[in-house]
């Protein structure tokens, strides 16, 4: 199985443009890419919940799902579509080389739209006088009601265990920062960031500062999958899907969305052994490394839950140039979700492919012939693919 075309449209943080209209740019960014047309497409598939909140999101303006696609773009040839509600984008993917695989289509395009909420969202806790039962009855009391409370929690654990600091923290995501400075579509492709600044950022759940979390942006992004055989014929050089693997980690093992720093490495590590059992190569082998990170430490805990380094040890791992475009593990050479922009995975995908496929332009790693994506937290919802340069 391969990707054959990849685009991304615009990342900005405010927009007059529909989001749709994002997507459209960027699945015929894709298809052209790939020297194929729509007429070509006969199978989709998207991950399509907004990343935030919404009551009543309208298609084409918060939610771009398969519906608004096949209509607007005219795929008149669909024989085959998906829309995963876990899984993050990766789950997508899959789904869509298993349709290929299976014959229920031969050509699939994968897209994820990404929208900001307007106005306050509400990720700020329980009004006065609201009522809440269940867990939320222990939680949200005491304001632990955001994604980022939970993951502060987990992070703030990791520091006591194994001696962690912010300075640490700082050197992955300056490098992030200069890494997106040779990406034109990072949305902070051009500011700067300077270690100071980091230290001193305002915090937004102690220990995350505003510089450990990850950016909402209105974009969209889309890739081409088909079978290797097929790609051997196309305009574009393909990236070879020669691995994957889903979270499947229960969630019944967890209180509510109170996610434990326990929960994020199990979670981590059985999807990333799926990952190598199934790609045929591990860790040692790899060239370039795009692991998720909608929080900072999310990072961290890929490096260890994959087996880059030892669990409690990537604080220190990333240190002395490890993970600079010609380290030894050149990691989210786009600049990631914190400096590109909130994705949800898929700029890591697309960055993969590109590396892979010697077109990640001034910022190509050396010989890359083999990269892993790992997406989400980790944790349910999380997935992880391994891309190579060869069939």
């Amino acid at each position: 199985m391969a990707i054959v075309g990849a685009a991304v449209s615009s990342i900005t943080r405010r927009t007059e443009r529909p989001l749709g209209g994002l997507v459209r740019e960027a699945c015929l960014g894709a298809l052209s890419e790939a020297g194929l047309g729509v007429s070509d497409v006969t199978g989709v598939a998207t991950y399509p919940f907004p990343g935030y909140f919404v009551s009543g999101p309208k298609a084409g303006v918060d939610l771009v799902g398969v519906p608004w696609v096949v209509d607007h773009l005219r795929m008149e040839n669909l024989s085959w579509y998906s829309e995963s509600n876990e899984g993050l984008i990766g789950a997508g993917i899959i789904e869509g080389v298993n349709a290929i695989i299976t014959g229920l289509c031969d050509v699939v395009v994968v897209w994820r739209a990404m929208s900001r909420a307007s106005g306050r969202s509400n990720f700020g806790g329980p009004q006065p006088g609201t009522t809440v039962s269940g867990d939320a009855q222990y939680t949200l009391p005491y304001k632990i009601s955001a994604g980022v409370i939970t993951h502060a929690l987990a992070y703030d654990r990791y520091q006591q265990l194994y001696g962690a600091t912010r300075a640490e923290m700082a050197t992955m995501v300056l490098s992030q920062r200069k890494k997106a400075s040779l990406n034109p579509q990072a949305l902070y492709g051009d500011r700067k960031l300077t270690f100071d600044e980091y230290m001193e950022a305002r915090m937004i759940s102690d220990p995350l500062c505003l510089y450990d979390c990850d950016v909402p942006v209105y974009g969209a992004a889309a890739l081409v999958l088909t079978s290797a055989e097929r790609a051997k014929d196309l305009a574009r050089r393909p990236a070879y899907i020669s691995g994957v693997s889903i979270n499947t980690y229960h969630m019944g093992k967890i209180v509510g969305s109170f996610y434990m720093l326990q929960d994020r490495m199990a979670a981590g590590s059985a999807t990333a052994r799926r990952l190598w059992n199934t790609a045929g190569f591990g860790p040692a082998d790899v060239d370039v490394a795009e692991l998720y990170d909608g929080f900072a430490p999310s990072t961290w805990y890929w490096l260890e839950a994959a087996g880059f380094c030892k669990e409690g040890e990537a604080h220190e791992f990333i240190q002395n140039g490890t993970i600079e475009v010609d380290g030894a593990l050149p990691l989210n050479t786009f600049g990631g979700s914190l400096s590109e922009g909130r994705m949800h995975g898929m700029g890591h995908i697309i960055e993969a492919t590109r590396q892979v496929t010697g077109d990640a332009g001034p910022r190509q790693v050396k010989d890359a012939e083999l990269a892993v994506v790992f997406d989400g937290s980790p944790l349910l919802r999380g997935s992880a693919l391994a891309l190579s340069s060869t069939d």
